[in-house]
């Protein structure tokens, strides 16, 4: 009797450890699944804030030239103001891009980031804004300098 006792708690040993295997493998499983979502949401979130900046561009048509057509920084108070406000903010956008494109590496989110960062060193708004405040755009700056370099 003594050993049927052991034999079972043989087997009840066993089974447990297969039970904690295969919870171990759903485990990584799911931390694999959530990582992956939490890389599209960041993805997500650039495109999103990219938008936005686009959105204002649209409102104020004005605008595309100093971003899209190498338009030099107008010199009147007011206007100098929203373009300089909307290259901040476009700044941003390319800098948080940039940043979390660095987790998405050897994806297309990757190389669609640093093509249009690097494309949106032609305007001479962003670029002078950039160049004068490395620091405030780390990842843009860093990209920029790095572009060059190629």
């Amino acid at each position: 009797m003594e050993l049927v006792v052991q034999a079972l708690g043989a087997v009840g040993v066993i089974a447990s450890f297969l039970f904690l295997a295969r919870q171990t493998r759903e485990l990584a499983t799911q931390t694999k699944i959530s990582n992956e979502a939490s890389l599209a949401e960041l993805a997500v979130s650039g495109i999103e804030r990219l938008h936005q900046v686009e959105q204002l561009i649209v409102e104020r048509p004005w605008l595309h030239a100093y971003f899209y057509e190498n338009k030099a920084c107008p010199r009147s108070r007011r206007r100098r103001g929203e373009v300089l406000t909307i290259a901040r903010m476009l700044a941003d956008t390319l800098d948080y891009g940039l940043m979390t494109a660095q987790k998405l590496r050897g994806r297309d989110a990757w190389y669609s980031w640093s093509s249009f960062s690097t494309h949106m060193e032609n305007s001479p708004v962003l670029r002078q804004l950039v160049r004068e405040n490395p620091s405030w755009w780390p990842s843009l700056s860093h990209h920029w300098a790095l572009a060059k370099k190629r």
